[in-house]
């Protein structure tokens, strides 16, 4: 009969980190390069140390570490926004992969003074409970009018019902003001379609995008996206711009 033992050992993730780069095996593809006195580094290192082995200049880059690659493979790891909300557990190798599509990546609250870190949902509850006042609410797929100064910088915007929260952004340009508008929300969220119309007397301008989903807002460095350039004049002598938005709800 055969006889099986079980071991529980403890292992330091930094021993999986190339230790050239200290970047994670994880995005070398599992591909690590091992030399005959068994060093290793990871593949893409191979190139700049012109395939010699920085511990003990034997040739590297030829054998692939067999052993490593399959620990990296069979490791466990839990999401890295496990405090958020996330209960996933995957190998070490998908851990990358998860984390750009994890739905509870980390977000904070986009007022410059709070410092509130959570999901995105809890960031909407959040700001719902705290910044109530600090948002116009809107109903998808339906017109919200607002009077935009040259000295708003940005609106936020709150969904009714779900209380998805966006941003509208309004930065200044040698000809005009840029204005677009994003979304707070993890990086596997796709984009929501939204069209802002500027009107001025008679005239006006129309404009048709998504949003980019921001996890982290820095109104001193906003994301560059697409955006409606209006000219300065079309603020009038009071600096003020009346603006139709309409944000199509994301489930059509």
């Amino acid at each position: 009969s055969a006889f099986f033992c079980v071991c529980h050992f403890v292992l330091c993730t930094t021993v999986l980190h190339c230790f050239i780069s200290f970047s994670s095996f994880i995005f070398t593809l599992l591909s690590v390069a091992e030399c005959g006195n068994g060093h290793i580094v990871c593949n893409r290192c191979c190139i700049e140390l012109m395939n010699k082995c920085p511990s003990c200049r034997l040739p590297i880059g030829h054998s692939r570490s067999i052993a490593m690659e399959k620990v990296l493979e069979s490791i466990q790891v839990t999401c890295e926004n496990e405090d958020h909300g996330c209960k996933e557990k995957m190998s070490y190798s998908k851990k990358y992969d998860h984390g750009k599509a994890c739905h509870h990546a980390r977000c904070s609250c986009p007022l410059a003074a709070c410092n509130f870190v959570g999901s995105f949902n809890q960031i909407y509850q959040h700001f719902r409970g705290v910044h109530k006042h600090a948002a116009e609410e809107f109903v998808y797929d339906k017109v919200l009018r607002i009077t935009l100064s040259v000295h708003h910088d940005l609106i936020f915007l709150q969904e009714e019902k779900n209380g998805d929260l966006f941003i509208l952004n309004n930065s200044t340009e040698p000809h005009g003001y840029r204005i677009s508008v994003n979304c707070i929300a993890p990086p596997c969220k796709g984009g929501i379609v939204y069209s802002i119309v500027a009107k001025s007397g008679g005239a006006a301008y129309k404009f048709n995008s998504c949003t980019k989903s921001i996890q982290n807002w820095d109104e001193n460095n906003p994301p560059s996206v697409a955006s409606l350039l209006v000219p300065s004049d079309f603020f009038g002598s009071y600096g003020q711009l009346n603006l139709e938005v309409r944000i199509q709800h994301p489930k059509k």
